[in-house]
């Protein structure tokens, strides 16, 4: 949950009332209704002098009071209205501000990953213009984000690298929230007397500066760090105190969650009564927040694109019906009016005629209007499709940012290639390389799954390969890999459900003539003209597994013009040909030993070719990744 924005930046400072710090106050005051009052006001007042950058300014400011409020239809509207003025504009703060309050929707939503990746992608925007204040109110967004996942080392490591920059920037009321976090994220760990600490240093700011909405939480955060103490005489204080605060600003959660500190603290000092009143309330309360989580059910649909073709088939679906029912008016109509006409004569048929004219153009009229329908929700859904499309083609941007360059692996194999195809917009396929003194350390990697999820999988494990190295910088690739399994199993741990995410690898460390490998589901070649060698890597993942073993290194010493080649299993898995079979390894293999009186990058155009022309029309199936290295 987002606490609050950080002030934006365009605002008319000419003015002698500033409306988003007034909104911004009413906001913190919990008075949502005043805080939507004036943006509105603003955005109605505004004139052909308004800066495009100012209209951002109050569309972002209104999607989070109408957020607050709980108008998140409304919330999503604004955000809408603002990327249309963003698209004309060179603005990555504003586009930035734009990602953190999607993010705050999908979290909202319980969209946790799509949540992480807006928040992601606010804070590349951020470092674009190195706005410190910004990356500070990411990395809290990321840290609230993995206490809901209920990750709280994560947590305190985004926590970490937030304060430092409030501090820095002497921000006190941000500095305070930051310690709710920490305080919350010790909780989570067990560790109440460590949570106090950090909910005292943020209760000596909240004493004397008001915003209802955190001192609300604070409070019920302090209740049940007292009530985990065993001082409960404190924890009924603290939590009726907070219970009233969140009643005043109408936050629901916040009363459920005091309620239940209040009952748990009632039972254990026998007060059996007023026990039951909290539960009563409780329960009252969990009911509201359910009927709040249908209404957001509703607006998560309107934000999927399902639901939106749906309401585009059941538009053509209605007009459809419409031209039946006018078919059957006309049937209907004739039919009258040939009897009419036999009873009454031209004079009744003639005036039969004036009436089914009228029902015909009724009836035109009306799938004149659904026609307009119709146009206005395709043209919703093609909208919706671009900003999924942008959002992945940010998370792109992310990746690629992430990952190393390919012009960092040329610089240090001039005589090598790299084919990278990724099967959708972003992969989970990756390559690695790093310099550590003489050794060069170089991998291609496939991660679980495709697409966005796949991609962010790759961005943790290339993380981890990367803090690894760095901590270690002697170490094998065996012993890299087991360091970066433990740090993948450890990263996916603090998940409510098992998860088997992870990668297979094939790791190298080149220095000089020796050779150092490791391997896990992934193979290794090495070619020395006609010869040819195979490694094969261990039957496990770079990951959670049933049984872990350490991994197996290999040594091989190598010569000048030698050939080693790396790869993901995209190519091999790939269907084509005539009979529409798999390439197969062993087409692979044959393929790579074809072609080794060719230079490397004759190499690569030929391989490149062949997929192209066994893959054909088809759909290419996987990520393919492979990387050819010829020793100098």
């Amino acid at each position: 949950m987002l606490l609050h924005p950080v002030n934006l930046f365009s605002q008319q400072s000419d003015a002698e009332s500033d409306p988003i710090a007034d909104a911004n106050m009413a906001r913190r005051a919990g008075d949502f209704k005043s805080s939507i009052a004036i943006l509105e006001n603003a955005l109605k007042a505004i004139d052909n002098k308004t800066t495009d950058l100012y209209i951002v300014d109050l569309q972002l400011e209104l999607a989070m009071s109408y957020h607050y409020a709980n108008h998140y239809s409304k919330a999503l509207g604004a955000l809408l209205e603002a990327e249309t003025v963003l698209q004309t504009l060179n603005a990555p703060a504003h586009t930035g501000q734009m990602h953190n309050h999607i993010g705050s929707l999908f979290q909202t939503f319980g969209e946790l990953d799509k949540a992480a990746l807006r928040y992601q992608l606010a804070l590349q925007s951020f470092r674009e213009i190195n706005h410190e204040k910004n990356q500070a109110q990411c990395f809290n967004n990321l840290a609230v984000l993995a206490l809901d996942g209920e990750n709280p080392q994560l947590a305190l490591a985004y926590l970490d690298s937030s304060m430092v920059l409030w501090q820095s920037l002497g921000e006190k009321h941000w500095q305070a929230l930051t310690s709710i976090h920490r305080g919350s994220a010790y909780l989570q760990q067990n560790a109440p007397e460590r949570a106090l600490q950090h909910f005292e240093t943020a209760r000596l700011f909240f004493r004397e500066h008001k915003d209802d909405i955190s001192y609300s939480i604070l409070l019920c955060k302090l209740g049940e760090t007292e009530s985990a103490l065993g001082n409960h005489q404190n924890a009924l204080k603290l939590c009726e105190e907070g219970l009233g605060v969140a009643q005043r600003v109408g936050f629901l959660r916040i009363q459920r969650d005091c309620c239940n500190c209040l009952y748990n603290s009632n039972v254990f000092l026998g007060n059996s009564k007023r026990a039951l009143n909290y539960i009563t309330l409780e329960l009252m309360l969990r009911d509201s927040i359910q009927s709040e989580e249908k209404a957001k059910e509703v607006v998560r649909l309107e934000m999927s694109h399902a639901f939106r073709q749906k309401l585009v088939t059941d538009s053509l679906a209605f007009v459809q019906q419409i031209e039946i029912e006018k078919s059957e008016v006309a049937r209907q109509d004739a039919e009258l009016r040939a009897r009419r006409n036999q009873q009454y004569g031209l004079s009744g048929g003639l005036f039969l005629a004036v009436i089914f004219a009228g029902v015909v153009y009724n009836r035109y009229r009306i799938i004149e209007r659904q026609k307009e329908i119709i146009e206005r929700q395709k043209k919703l859904v093609d909208d919706r499709n671009a900003m999924v499309t942008e959002s992945i083609q940010y998370a792109r941007r992310l990746q690629r940012a992430i990952l190393p360059q390919q012009s960092q692996f040329e610089e240090l194999f001039p005589k090598s290639f790299l084919i990278y195809r990724p099967r959708d917009i972003v992969a989970g396929d990756f390559f690695w390389v790093h310099q550590s003194g003489n050794t060069v350390l170089f991998a291609v990697a496939d991660c679980t799954g495709h697409g966005v999820p796949a991609a962010m999988v790759s961005v943790i494990c290339c993380n981890a390969l990367k803090q690894s190295i760095h901590q270690f910088p002697e170490a094998n690739p065996a012993q890299l890999l087991n360091m970066v399994r433990e740090a993948v199993i450890q990263t996916f741990a603090q998940s409510e459900r098992e998860m088997n995410e992870g990668m297979d690898i094939s790791l190298c460390a080149l220095n000089g003539n020796q050779l150092l490998w490791a391997g896990s589901n992934r193979p290794l070649y090495v070619f020395r003209g006609d010869q040819f060698i195979e490694f094969k890597g261990d039957r496990q993942p770079v990951g959670n597994a049933p049984i872990q073993q350490p991994y197996g290194l290999h040594q091989h010493e190598v010569q000048p013009g030698d050939r080693i080649y790396l790869f993901s299993d995209g190519f091999s898995d790939q269907f084509g040909g005539e009979y529409g079979k798999k390439f197969k390894t062993a087409h692979f293999k044959a393929m790579l030993l074809e072609i080794q009186s060719q230079s490397m990058s004759a190499q690569a155009v030929h391989m490149n070719r062949v997929f192209d022309e066994w893959k054909g029309s088809r759909s290419q199936l996987d990520d393919v990744c492979v990387m050819g290295v010829e020793v100098g």
